[in-house]
């Protein structure tokens, strides 16, 4: 994105804290928020929360309501984290980075709980 474009972006961006303390995004002007789920050019551009990412190792979590319409769809991440292993169940895909022991346990163990 231009300069430019990240201006606009960041002035149509609108956080919200609500009263259980989880901050609410909203979009105005030209700005939209990618659905959960959501797929372009082949990629998932829905929301996704990714937990490190300073060191190599990384998770993710993005909410896909219908995992068997995600297909091989990858998250979208820089060049430093590249995916070494995903899941999708229960409505929530779970990708992570870092060393082979990590990315197995983390896909294996980790659980998502919606509120």
């Amino acid at each position: 994105m231009t300069f430019e474009q990240r201006l606009a972006w960041a002035g149509n961006l609108r956080g919200t804290p609500g009263p259980d303390g989880f901050l609410t995004l909203s979009a105005g002007g030209p700005l939209r928020l990618s659905r959960p789920g959501e797929i372009r050019d082949g990629r998932l551009v829905g929301p996704q929360l990714w937990l490190g990412g300073l060191s190599r190792r990384m998770l993710v979590v993005a909410p896909v309501p219908d995992c068997g319409r995600l297909g091989r769809a990858p998250v979208v991440l820089d060049a430093r984290h590249a995916i070494a292993g995903g899941d999708c169940r229960d409505g929530y895909y779970l990708a992570a980075s870092g060393d082979p022991e990590f990315v197995r346990e983390a896909i294996a163990k980790v659980r998502v709980r919606p509120a």
